[in-house]
C-alpha cells in the first residue's frame, strides 16, 4: 500500500498551480479591454460641461459649404470594431465606445473618445473660415501595469478639412515636430439611426517626430448638418521611448442625439 505523498511534492504541485493561475490572471489583466458604461461617461460630462443654454444653432447642409460652427455637446455612442497592440501583446477593443464633446468657446471644442477603460484619446478642435483644424492630440493607453500618457500640441494647427468641400481637394502642412497631408475623397450619404445624412469623406495622415514618433492615419465621414464625423477609421503606428503601439479600428455613430 502506497504512503501519503511527501510534503515537498504537495508544495511543488501547489506552487505550480499558483504560478499557472498567476500567469493566466496576469495575461488577462494585460489584455483586458473594458467597455465604458454610457452612464459613467454622462456623469463625467455633467461634471465638466458648461451650461446647455450656450449651444450654437444646428447648421444646415449646403452645396459643399459648412458654417463655422461646432457640434452639439454631450455624450455620443459608437459601435467599434478593431484591435490594438503594444510590445507584442494584442487585444480587441470593446464593441461599443463613447465620445464626450465639450465646448471651449464659440469656435473651439474638445473631443474625448473613450474606446475602453484602458484607452482614451483627446483632440482639441476648432473651426474657422478655412475649415476644421486640430490644436492638440493626447493618447492615454494602459496595458497591465504600464501606461502611456502623451500629448502633442500642433503649432501651427493641423488642418483636418478645407471649406468649401470639394471632391479630390488636397492640402499639406507642417507643425513643430511633424507634418500632415489631407484629401477630400468622396461625397455621399450615410444612415445614422433614422437619418439619411449628407457626408464628405476626408482622409488625413499626420507624421509625428517628437516625444511620440510615427503616423496617425484617419478617414472620417463628416456631416455638415451636425458639424462632426459620423464614421471614422484609424490606423496608428506609434513609438514612445522604447515602446511601440499599433492600432486599427473603425467607429460608427449610433445616434446624432447626444446624452446628457
Amino acid at each position: 500500500m502506497m504512503g501519503r505523498p511527501r510534503w515537498w511534492i504537495v508544495v511543488a504541485v501547489a506552487l505550480t498551480q499558483l504560478v499557472v493561475a498567476t500567469a493566466v490572471l496576469g495575461f488577462r489583466w494585460v489584455t483586458s479591454s473594458t467597455e465604458v458604461p454610457v452612464t459613467e461617461a454622462v456623469e463625467r460630462f455633467r461634471e465638466g460641461a458648461p451650461p446647455v443654454a450656450a449651444e450654437p444653432a444646428e447648421p444646415e447642409p449646403t452645396d459643399g459649404a459648412a458654417s463655422p460652427t461646432q457640434p452639439t455637446t454631450g455624450v455620443y455612442r459608437f459601435t467599434t470594431s478593431g484591435s490594438e497592440s503594444a510590445a507584442g501583446v494584442d487585444r480587441a477593443l470593446p464593441d461599443r465606445s463613447v465620445r464626450l464633446v465639450t465646448r471651449e468657446d464659440a469656435t473651439r471644442w474638445t473631443v474625448r473618445h473613450e474606446y475602453s477603460a484602458e484607452h482614451t484619446e483627446w483632440f482639441a478642435l476648432g473651426v474657422d473660415e478655412r475649415g476644421l483644424f486640430a490644436e492638440l492630440y493626447r493618447l492615454k493607453v494602459t496595458f497591465g501595469p504600464f501606461t502611456v500618457d502623451e500629448t502633442v500640441e500642433f503649432e501651427p494647427t493641423v488642418r483636418l478639412a478645407v471649406f468649401p468641400f470639394e471632391v479630390d481637394q488636397r492640402w499639406t502642412g507642417g507643425f513643430e515636430g511633424g507634418s500632415f497631408t489631407g484629401r477630400t475623397f468622396e461625397h455621399t450619404t450615410m444612415s445614422v439611426g433614422d437619418e439619411i445624412l449628407e457626408v464628405w469623406g476626408i482622409e488625413v495622415a499626420i507624421d509625428l517626430d517628437g516625444e511620440i514618433e510615427g503616423t496617425l492615419r484617419t478617414q472620417i465621414w463628416y456631416s455638415p448638418r451636425h458639424a462632426m464625423p459620423v464614421k471614422e477609421s484609424y490606423a496608428q503606428d506609434l513609438r514612445v521611448g522604447r515602446g511601440t503601439y499599433q492600432g486599427s479600428w473603425t467607429i460608427t455613430m449610433l445616434s446624432t442625439v447626444p446624452e446628457r
